[in-house]
């Protein structure tokens, strides 16, 4: 008896086929076991649920890029689940439930074979769900910590579903999550790449005066390659002093003072200091830009373990780049409760027309803006892609043309002994087929001993 009604459906009135359809657009699901298909890479487990939408292999192809980085999991597109570990697992099931823009993830036991450590990074993960996605999570859970993220608890007893609450945790929750919303990214209009942003930094003392900003937080940004390669290095330049305050980051190694004491420090993240094997103490270089290590941190945003933080000035008078007076965006952190649409719109009405245009947004938008760049170049090594295997194909081909040319006595014979043409044909094919997949994988094994050098 009784009815289930989502969003004004009548989930109860609707056939197997319909409900089907209704879960496969608007339902996400997160197991405590993962229930990932071994047989398939995370890319295609994540995929899975496109594969039940009408939209194109392209779309499909976006979505899943841009889940694979709202988890941090884009360098493990490729592997199976046999080859990551609980944690990782989990976040690809957490990717494949939000790949098709549900309104609902329902999420049983997503802790619970999990270590308290990577069990808060998941909670985290899903806490930006909510926040940044607007999804909403439907969690059920043994685990208090996990339940004291939630706006609402519900508590099953002997049969019956009892509201709990917390006034003072509740209130303290809902405080961190505003905190965590109120944030803005102030760039350069019609800009795409950090290199060519240059506002200047007066704008923080303008910005700092309209209603509902807290702070303004000028950033350089300095990255050794623009949409080049994927192999990306991202320096950001903060005013030392306001880091620790502008972000969640706990020092692995290192020390706060010396980073915020020596203008050539640095602190760098966990995911950088292991891929580029460097620890405190350790100089690092990109380009003419070198800093000396003083902290490695990891912070509760995984994305974050992804860059390195130096000095505001640091960066402005470095080497060939005279940027003092200006940066490549502002961050602006704002009081509980304002409008963040609104203030983007009054950002950039005051400086329209001004000697520097702004495009304001929030900071959720304005990574999901930037991703499309990464998504951009995905795509365009697809064509590079094809675009080899067509000359590879002709050169054998030509080869293959010219041995046939060279061999035709031979070949004439075969036909004399009774070879018909066809069998000729095949021999001659399967020569080539052979020739060019033992070349392929001398060059593979070569590429693999002999990787270039960074």
């Amino acid at each position: 008896s009784g009815s289930i009604v989502v969003d004004g459906t009548e989930l109860t009135k609707l056939s197997r086929t319909k409900l089907a359809k209704w879960r496969a657009a608007n339902l996400g699901y997160v197991f405590q076991t993962h229930n990932l298909v071994p047989v398939l890479t995370a890319y295609e487990n994540i995929e899975l649920p496109l594969l039940l939408l009408p939209m194109s292999r392209a779309e499909r192809r976006q979505r899943v890029q841009i889940a694979l980085e709202a988890v941090d999991l884009i360098d493990r597109a490729g592997h199976y689940p046999r080859q990551m570990s609980g944690g990782q697992e989990q976040r690809v099931g957490i990717a494949r439930a939000i790949v098709n823009h549900p309104q609902v993830v329902v999420a049983d036991e997503p802790t619970g074979d999990l270590d308290p450590e990577t069990s808060q990074q998941i909670l985290h993960l899903l806490g930006r769900l909510n926040r940044e996605l607007g999804v909403t999570l439907l969690m059920v859970t043994h685990d208090h910590a996990a339940a004291k993220v939630a706006h609402r608890q519900f508590q099953l007893d002997r049969g019956k579903l009892i509201e709990t609450t917390d006034a003072e945790e509740g209130m303290a929750d809902l405080q961190s999550r505003q905190a965590a919303k109120g944030s803005l990214i102030v760039f350069q209009a019609n800009k795409f790449c950090p290199a060519s942003s240059h506002l200047p930094q007066d704008y923080q003392q303008q910005i700092e005066k309209m209603p509902g900003v807290a702070e303004v937080i000028p950033i350089q940004v300095f990255t050794n390659n623009c949409r080049a390669s994927l192999d990306v290095i991202v320096f950001y330049g903060l005013p030392p002093a306001k880091v620790r305050k502008a972000r969640d980051f706990q020092l692995m190694s290192g020390s706060w003072d010396e980073f915020e004491t020596h203008q050539d420090a640095a602190i760098v993240g966990s995911s950088v200091a292991s891929r580029r094997g460097i620890g405190v103490g350790d100089k690092f270089s990109i380009g003419d830009l070198t800093v000396q290590v003083a902290g490695v941190f990891t912070s509760s945003d995984p994305a974050e373990e992804n860059y390195i933080y130096s000095h505001l000035e640091f960066l402005q008078r470095g080497k060939g780049m005279n940027l003092v007076g200006t940066v490549t965006q502002h961050e602006v952190l704002l009081q509980p409760g304002t409008d963040q649409l609104a203030l983007c719109e009054m950002i950039d009405e005051k400086f329209r027309g001004g000697s520097v245009e702004t495009d304001t947004r929030p900071k959720g938008v304005f990574q999901a803006k930037s991703l499309g760049d990464l998504t951009q170049l995905v795509e365009m090594s697809k064509y590079l892609g094809y675009a080899c295997v067509a000359i590879v194909l002709a050169l054998v081909s030509t080869t293959t043309v010219m041995s046939v040319q060279d061999r035709i006595k031979e070949h004439a014979v075969l036909q004399t002994l009774g070879f018909t043409g066809r069998t000729v044909f095949a021999l001659v094919l399967s020569e080539s087929v052979v020739l060019s997949v033992l070349g392929g994988a001398l060059g593979i094994e070569a590429a693999y001993r002999f990787p270039p050098k960074r």
